[in-house]
């Protein structure tokens, strides 16, 4: 069968949704599917890749949705899709409609719990009898928060299929002392902050954790992994700092590199979601530290990391307590949680949301072997 996906958003600060559509494109054609997936874009392409055709469809932020839809109806009727997967919520949201007409099973991703105006999306009223995400025959959660918040809205339709991570790419073998020391001393604290540098990811409060644990004596330094609107304060407020600025790493390997040769990460904002980036930063040895509330409290279990209340001192403290571990034990642990995610897992359960054939048992990825550091 033909499954095509619509992104509404698609770059480099989205890693983790291109990630996630390179291991779900992979898994569905070796499973003998067709994979197509459509993004915005400045001009219309079509690209050959290795996990599918990727279309771009020309699109403009001050151009209402209906025509972005339109747009984007026009190559789905000429790709006659079997099955639909839609990740935008908000501006692609009425493809749900158009696949109902067309007699085509749509399954709509959420990463997270839904916000207020989902909820009004997912809620009848006098005047929207049905809601519009209740055209789609699936409501694909990636969190057990986000399908019970969902099942509640529009029960029987939501399945929750947890995200994956590439377990050979992202494992503690890659522990660098070479890449270590670009950003600390050999017996310092490496601290490593993954993500967007935007106001929703709360970055600036790394800088505030780090100044905390060097006011308690502890010889940290931090490297910001990623780029946003918010790089250059952050460089300004950073000023007289151990910090570092390592940009949008495109190298996967490099990445891995990077995040094994850490002691502990950082999920700052109160709103993540089960990341990606926490499932890599997991699967290289280095446990992490979240904003409790967020999604990855359902991650961070059996000693993979710390909870912590938003604030200088309970980032602090939760890095603290990490840090009392052993390093072969916390880095064995944030392993071996990271290793119950393999992206064949989340393929299968796709597959069998579209009821397609699953694709062939894959030899599971052991446990690394855990550098001592």
């Amino acid at each position: 069968m033909r499954i095509v996906h619509v992104a509404g958003f698609y770059g480099p600060p989205s890693e983790g949704l291109r990630t996630t559509l390179r291991q779900l494109g992979a898994g569905y054609r070796r499973a003998g599917h067709e994979f197509v997936v459509i993004v915005p874009g400045s001009r219309h392409s079509r690209v050959e890749t290795a996990y599918g055709t990727r279309i771009t469809v020309p699109s403009l932020p001050v151009i209402g949705a209906a025509l972005v839809e339109h747009a984007v109806r026009r190559t789905l009727i000429e790709l006659q899709p079997d099955r639909l997967e839609v990740s935008d919520r908000l501006t692609l949201r009425r493809l749900g409609v158009w696949a109902r007409r067309h007699g085509i099973p749509a399954v709509m991703f959420s990463d997270g719990a839904p916000s207020g105006w989902v909820l009004r999306m997912a809620t009848p009223h006098a005047d929207r009898p049905r809601p519009s995400l209740a055209n789609y025959d699936r409501i694909v959660c990636t969190t057990a928060a986000a399908a019970v918040t969902f099942d509640t809205l529009l029960p029987g339709r939501v399945t929750e299929v947890p995200l994956g991570v590439d377990l050979e790419v992202f494992t503690p073998l890659r522990w660098s002392a070479e890449q270590r020391h670009t950003y600390t001393n050999v017996d310092g604290v490496l601290l490593v902050a993954v993500g967007r540098l935007s106001p929703e990811k709360a970055p600036e409060r790394a800088l505030d954790t780090l100044r905390e644990l060097i006011g308690r004596g502890i010889p940290a330094s931090l490297v910001f992994v990623g780029d946003g609107p918010l790089r250059e304060r952050l460089e300004r407020a950073s000023d007289g700092l151990p910090v570092g600025f390592a940009g949008f790493v495109e190298d996967r390997r490099e990445l891995a590199t990077l995040l094994a040769s850490a002691d502990v990460a950082l999920a700052l904002g109160t709103t993540e979601t089960f990341s990606v980036g926490a499932l890599e930063t997991l699967a290289s040895g280095t446990p992490v530290v979240a904003a409790a509330g967020s999604s990855l409290a359902e991650l961070l279990t059996d000693g993979a990391g710390e909870l912590a209340d938003p604030t200088p001192a309970g980032f602090a403290d939760a890095v603290e307590r990490l840090l009392d571990i052993p390093v072969e034990n916390r880095r064995t642990s944030a392993r071996l949680r990271a290793s119950l995610f393999p992206w064949s897992r989340t393929v299968t359960a796709m597959l069998a949301v579209h009821g397609g054939t699953v694709p062939p048992e894959t030899v599971p990825v052991a446990p690394a072997t855990v550098p001592a550091g």
